[in-house]
C-alpha cells in the first residue's frame, strides 16, 4: 500500500476528479494516480524524442532511412566483432 500522501486541487477540479471516479467505479486515488502515470509516461516520452533527435543531429541523419541504414551498419559491425572473439 502506498504512502498518504495530501495535494492540494483547486475545489472545481476536484469535483470533476470525483466525478470521473464515481462514474468510473473507481477511486479518486486510482484516477488521480492513473493520471500522475500518464503524464510522468509523456514527459519519458518528449525527452525520448528530444534525446533521439540530438543524436540525429550528431550523427549527421537526416531521414528516417539515414537512421535505419546507420543502425544496420552499427548490428553488421558488432556482429562482425563478436564472430572475431
Amino acid at each position: 500500500m502506498a504512502a498518504p500522501k495530501n495535494v492540494h486541487l483547486p475545489e472545481a477540479l476536484l469535483a470533476q476528479i470525483e466525478q470521473l471516479a464515481q462514474s468510473q467505479g473507481r477511486s479518486v486515488d486510482e484516477v488521480v494516480a492513473e493520471a500522475i502515470k500518464r503524464y510522468w509516461g509523456g514527459e519519458v516520452l518528449k525527452k525520448f524524442a528530444a534525446n533521439a533527435e540530438a543524436n540525429r543531429r550528431q550523427y549527421g541523419l537526416e531521414t528516417d532511412e539515414d537512421v535505419e541504414n546507420y543502425v544496420e551498419q552499427v548490428i553488421a559491425e558488432h556482429r562482425r566483432e563478436r564472430r572475431g572473439r
